[in-house]
């Protein structure tokens, strides 16, 4: 049983399947996911897990482009309610400061930061240190806040917002990262491999056992 559940998590695991914006309803034809970070995550690890994913963390080109990430992240298992219910703490994106100026940002991709989405009174670089994008809703203090396709700048460091971190960043790929059925069957295969080592294992240690003990009359 132990076994069965290894494979079909790592079967899963690799059967994942992000979401592609389609050229045919006006994207760009890349992947899209988002990926939940229960217990929080800093920019720089969610932008080495996305590498790591073969992605990178999504960067923003247009209002089309910002309005199909968001409905991918516009789900209760990525975002936090901070401060008594007047900010949504969302997904992480791909954007980073450059300067000193609170607008100074750029995107990993290295392509044009021109389009922008910011929410009231943001990027407000507060403390100095806001260096990255994410999503966030705000709303009216103790009121409860749904998340919004709107942006804020934020720290990952000691002073983030109220002692929160985002739980969960916007992966874009460039191509389909699911793996091709060949790749699928060479994990099945191994599987497979394990199990029928591990059952002549069970097969030897019980003829073992069985054997007469010295001395012993054997019919």
């Amino acid at each position: 049983m132990k076994w069965l559940f290894l494979f079909c998590f790592c079967s899963s695991m690799m059967l994942a399947d992000p979401i592609q914006w389609t050229v045919a309803s006006g994207g760009n034809g890349h992947y899209y996911e988002i990926v939940s970070a229960p217990d929080g995550i800093a920019w720089g690890a969610a932008s080495t897990a996305a590498t790591a994913l073969g992605g990178y963390l999504a960067s923003i080109g247009s209002a089309a482009e910002n309005n199909f990430v968001f409905s991918l992240a516009d789900n209760p298992s990525y975002y936090i309610d901070v401060n008594g219910g007047d900010r949504a703490l969302g997904p992480w994106l791909g954007g980073y400061r450059t300067g000193p100026l609170r607008t100074d940002f750029a995107w990993v991709t290295g392509e044009s930061f021109t389009y922008t989405d910011w929410a009231s009174g943001e990027p407000s670089d507060t403390n100095g240190d806001e260096n990255n994008i994410q999503y966030i809703g705000k709303c009216s203090f103790g009121s409860g806040c749904l998340l919004a396709p709107t942006w804020n700048d934020l720290s990952t460091g000691s002073d983030t917002y109220y002692g929160q971190l985002p739980v969960g960043y916007a992966v874009e790929f460039n191509t389909d990262p699911v793996p091709e059925p060949g790749s699928v069957a060479f994990v099945v295969a191994g599987m497979v491999a394990i199990w029928l080592k591990r059952r002549r294992r069970c097969g030897t240690a019980a003829s073992r056992g069985s054997r007469p003990v010295a001395g012993a009359i054997s019919y």
